[in-house]
């Protein structure tokens, strides 16, 4: 198999038909002798195949003007003729669909160029001016005015109505432009504050459920004293995981609680509760109730380290 540095050019390629044969592989120009292979030594797989191609072959001539048209100017800046093109780019697919597959759909695609063909001949024949278009068979858009509707809308006696109603209107006096100017006039005085504009706030309604004076006053009245004196505690948690108590005063209205070291603590306000249901206090974190108003309340609480200390602040009303 020599291997050429390019193809020669296209007469000498048909020049050597039948003796040597050009062809390119992978990239590389080549030459061959020209291959013979006997119908009686080939197999039926190959003689489909030259087959599908010599069909292929002769249905270049049947492929109509557009496309050939194409072909043709594909074919003007390189060596290959038009038909090479038309190989190259139906060939390739064939392996894919049989040959009667082909020839249907090669006679298709003929039949409709040649269809859109004679449909561009037909418009480029036709004048604007020659087209007629009757306005009595053609279709109205939805909901268009007919003679028949036309005849149910206006009728005499409806248009004698509309000229009562207008002679009823003569003669009633309407804004001027006079009496309309007059009118601006005024309103630019108001929006311009040029005259004085007196409200009362006694005279104006106060809205369903405003609060007065009194109203805000029994509120005032009704809310507690703030609280005024705490009491601090340091209760001694000398056990690990043993529960201790605290009785807060009377009236107590705000507490608070926390750990002096870095110890989580376990909270609850019923007696023997801080071991099953009670609330922890992380380390470092103080807990704390504000705006209540206790008759009596114990805090139960328990650290599961031992010797520790348990803060507490009380806030009552003297």
């Amino acid at each position: 198999m020599p291997r050429l540095k390019n193809l020669p050019s296209l007469d000498i390629i048909h020049g050597f038909r039948g003796i040597l044969d050009f062809y390119m592989w992978k990239g590389l120009a080549c030459v061959r002798k020209w291959p013979v292979y006997p119908k009686s030594h080939q197999a039926p797989a190959s003689i489909a195949t030259a087959e599908t191609f010599g069909a292929t072959l002769k249905a270049f001539s049947s492929i109509g003007a557009t496309p050939l048209g194409a072909y043709t100017v594909d074919a003007e800046d390189q060596t290959r003729t038009p038909r090479d093109i038309y190989m190259a780019a139906k060939y390739g697919n064939l392996h894919e669909a049989t040959m009667t597959d082909f020839l249907a759909l090669a006679t298709e695609i003929r039949d409709s160029l040649a269809a859109l063909e004679a449909l561009l001949l037909a418009l480029d024949s036709i004048d604007s001016d020659q087209i007629v278009v009757n306005v009595d068979e053609s279709v109205l858009p939805t909901g268009a005015a007919t003679q028949a509707t036309l005849a149910t809308l206006a009728t005499e006696a409806k248009l004698e109505l509309v000229r009562l109603l207008l002679a009823s209107l003569d003669g009633k006096e309407f804004a001027t432009q006079t009496t309309l100017a007059a009118l601006l006039t005024e309103l630019a005085l108001k929006a311009n504050l040029t005259e004085t504009q007196p409200i009362s706030a006694t005279a104006l309604p106060l809205p369903t459920g405003a609060a007065t004076e009194a109203k805000q006053n029994d509120i005032i009245s009704a809310l507690p004293p703030p609280p005024d004196t705490p009491t601090i505690y340091n209760v001694a948690l000398t056990d690990a995981d043993t529960e201790y108590s605290q009785a807060l005063p009377a009236n107590t209205r705000k507490f608070l609680i926390k750990c002096r070291a870095s110890y989580p603590i376990q909270l609850a306000f019923t007696n023997g509760a801080s071991e099953t249901t009670f609330l922890t206090i992380p380390a470092n974190m103080t807990y704390y109730e504000d705006l209540i108003a206790l008759p009596a309340v114990t805090l139960y609480f328990r650290c599961l380290t031992a010797a520790q200390v348990a803060e507490i602040v009380a806030w009552t009303q003297a």
